[in-house]
């Protein structure tokens, strides 16, 4: 006989006992990334056109060899895990300024032509944030040893830095605009000119809208009119020089026969070096020379997306890039304006620009895109119509921190697959006792530079899926369905989950929180809030941990209570109701079954081939005294919520009504635990309790302890099962 228990610890606490385990090999059968916009993988390309570069925030900085794009690890970009977002800021000469922060803080590198990375650090002093704000132009807030901070500027890419003085430095590409409040006041810094700051044409009360570079010393701003009467305002200054400056309320273009009346219509973008283009709604745009500007030519107009794209290239300093999706959101306009002229092509785009993320210039040649979807690829085109998806150039480079398993099933090989906190399947392809290893997606919250995250609440718990003869079908942020080789099928239901059923007639139960969705077979969908069957004041009930069926049909939802520790007498009292419920109707209505617990926390349940019914419970108790986590932060549920004793029911009518058969006190602290339990080959009912396994060998009348042969004593803790083969 062999018991299938995976070791695993949260993310926050890595044990030494860690060690002595040994790898497990896994191959991965699904993996999800969970992006925002800010999270976006990053791919740039040097100056000189090598090396490519590729950024995933929590994993790492690579060099990616073409043709291949086989990823090469930076030298001294170790850690990368601890570091969620990435930015980067290009340099004049083709080096990039990379960005990284996440709970481990700001780390701030240049990544130079030939891979190797040199940290940029502040002697005495921490970077507390960072704004990187375009060629050469970065903003670093840093805290010395007092505590105090300043506020320093680079306009040369990091090799120097000056005080801003505390203003706001506002974005602008190759030079920083910086802004004083009472009176408003703006001043300039521009690479080239020295690490000075300069007083700007721009005074206080003007409404700044678009604003761009115009030659070495130069800028050209739009201001909105304050008044229905006044006219907008395009306006040409000399950096150095805040007493140069004139303005036009109408701009005259050669080449075109009417003057452009509307400087709404009008945005401003400027390359690298200060060479100007203006774009107009209707797809004009026109280039600055010698005091004029002149049309070029004619781009796609706008669509209902947006006014529309424009973006610098980080490949030569003047070069721009204008971006159209027609109407139809097949294809992609790109357009590259240079002092020679233009080229431009069509990408076609699959799946549909409609689901596109994100897209951004990589080089001339190349483009990035990021899909929405499951999963999210990351792709790179070139003008030859030629497509790369670097999410599969990088799979395997990752390995899975120490986190919570939340279920496991087996395949119709019968090889175990495992699904961890982090939402990835993974196939184990060794028996006994390992470390799971495999690229997960980061379902987990981490937060921003000063917050030590996750912070796992108890409100949701360890997800029991529900595992059909074809299909498991997982709750979480989402209800996915998978095959039951643990390959992604689709999203069920766009909407959190934290337990799901499946009927034999399909209907599809989906408990979210305290709230149970039927979406039946027919179509037709009732929806039943647990809290009026299971409180009987006004009181909020918990959320369901589990739904199962029992012998004769019925549906059993085992809802999570939580207790409140009251301050006057030291007792406890009912916060969250909790219990189980009962329906006969295939979830049309439910009913409260009998128990022999006020306020149930269940960890798990199983229906023996006689059809008895057993769940391992216990009484979870949150203490509302003010607690200050290690990191001085809000509270880990550890800190604040206690497992307060340790108790199986029995049921031999169909869950209509319990009986307690066992019961100790337990006072350990809170920790995701719980999944199903099993039943092994000799017929001995496993389930999981706070701080062990309970073992039944008599229909589940009796309980004690079982050791797990493999697991060092009192270094590890077992926090999840699940059923393997018949008997393991």
């Amino acid at each position: 006989m062999k018991i299938s228990a995976y070791i695993v610890l949260t993310v926050l606490t890595i044990l030494s006992a860690v060690g002595s385990l040994t790898a497990q090999h896994s191959v991965l059968r699904y993996r999800e990334r969970s992006i925002d916009r800010a999270q976006i993988p990053r791919v740039f390309s040097h100056g000189n056109g090598s090396p490519l570069y590729l950024a995933i925030g929590r994993v790492g900085v690579y060099t990616l060899t073409q043709p291949s794009f086989t990823p090469v690890e930076v030298a001294e970009m170790q850690n990368s895990d601890g570091y969620e977002f990435s930015y980067y800021c290009d340099c004049s000469d083709g080096d990039f300024l990379l960005h990284q922060r996440g709970f481990l803080g700001n780390r701030l590198t240049r990544l130079d032509s030939n891979g190797v990375a040199h940290k940029i650090a502040f002697q005495g002093s921490d970077i507390f944030s960072v704004t990187t704000i375009g060629n050469n132009v970065v903003n670093a807030d840093i805290q010395d040893n007092n505590g105090s901070y300043l506020r320093m500027l680079t306009v040369d890419c990091g090799r120097t830095w000056f005080e801003a003085g505390g203003t706001h430095v506002l974005a602008m590409r190759g030079a920083a605009l910086l802004q004083s409040e009472e009176p408003r006041r703006f001043t300039m810094a521009r690479s080239g000119l020295g690490n000075e700051v300069y007083p700007s044409a721009i005074k206080s009360g003007t409404r700044l809208s678009s604003i761009a570079l115009l030659g070495k010393d130069s800028i050209v701003w739009i201001t909105r009119r304050s008044r229905a009467t006044m006219p907008d305002t395009i306006w040409y200054a000399s950096i150095r020089d805040s007493s140069k400056k004139r303005f036009d309320t109408v701009i005259n273009v050669s080449g075109v026969s009417d003057p452009i009346a509307s400087i709404a219509d009008v945005e401003l973008v400027a390359t690298n070096d200060g060479v100007a283009f203006l774009f107009h709604r209707d797809g004009r745009y026109a280039r600055y020379e010698s005091g004029t500007w002149i049309v070029v030519d004619s781009l796609p107009p706008k669509t209902s997306r947006g006014f529309f794209n424009v973006s610098t290239s980080s490949q030569a300093n003047n070069v721009v890039r204008y971006i159209s999706i027609p109407e139809s959101g097949q294809k992609l306009v790109t357009v590259f304006l240079d002092s020679v002229g233009k080229r431009n092509y069509l990408e076609t785009l699959t799946p549909s620009a409609i689901n596109l993320r994100a897209l951004f210039t990589v080089s001339n040649e190349q483009t990035c895109t990021v899909w929405n979807g499951t999963p999210t690829p990351v792709c790179l085109y070139n003008d030859s119509g030629e497509l790369q998806l670097l999410n599969s150039a990088v799979r395997d480079m990752e390995a899975l921190p120490l986190t919570p398993i939340l279920f496991g099933f087996t395949n119709k090989q019968r090889v175990p697959v495992v699904v961890p906190y982090n939402d990835c399947a993974v196939t184990v392809q060794e028996s006994g006792i390992g470390l799971l290893e495999s690229l997960p997606m980061r379902g987990e919250n981490w937060y921003g530079t000063s917050m030590f995250g996750p912070r796992i609440q108890s409100t949701r718990g360890l997800r029991i899926p529900f595992i059909g003869a074809n299909e498991v079908i997982s709750p979480g942020d989402k209800v996915r369905q998978f095959t039951r080789d643990g390959s992604f099928v689709q999203v069920l239901q766009d909407i959190p989950a934290t337990a799901v059923f499946r009927m034999p007639d399909t209907t599809l139960l989906i408990a979210d929180g305290s709230v149970m969705t039927v979406l039946h077979a027919g179509g037709f969908v009732d929806s039943v809030d647990l809290t009026n069957i299971l409180c009987s004041t006004s009181a909020t009930a918990g959320y369901v941990n589990s739904i199962t069926m029992a012998a004769d049909g019925s549906l059993l939802a085992f809802t999570n209570g939580l207790r409140l520790l009251d301050l006057e007498t030291l007792g406890t009292k009912p916060w969250r109701c909790g219990g189980i419920v009962r329906s006969l109707d295939t979830g049309r209505t439910f009913v409260q079954s009998t128990t022999p617990i006020e306020t149930p926390y269940f960890l798990g349940s199983i229906r023996t081939p006689s059809g008895v019914l057993v769940a391992s419970v216990t009484t979870v108790v949150r203490d509302s005294t003010l607690q200050v986590s290690d990191d001085q932060h809000p509270p880990l549920e550890s800190k604040n919520h206690t497992f307060n004793d340790r108790s199986i029911i029995r049921s031999t009518d169909n869950g209509a009504t319990w009986t307690q058969v066992y019961h100790s006190p337990s006072k350990s602290s809170f920790k995701l635990i719980g999944g199903d339990g099993t039943i092994t080959k000799d017929g001995t009912l496993l389930l999981m309790t706070t701080d062990g396994v309970l073992q039944s060998t008599n229909d589940g009348l009796d309980w004690d302890f079982r050791d797990i042969t493999g697991l060092e004593a009192g270094s590890q803790n077992v926090i999840s099962m699940f059923q393997d083969t018949v008997g393991s």
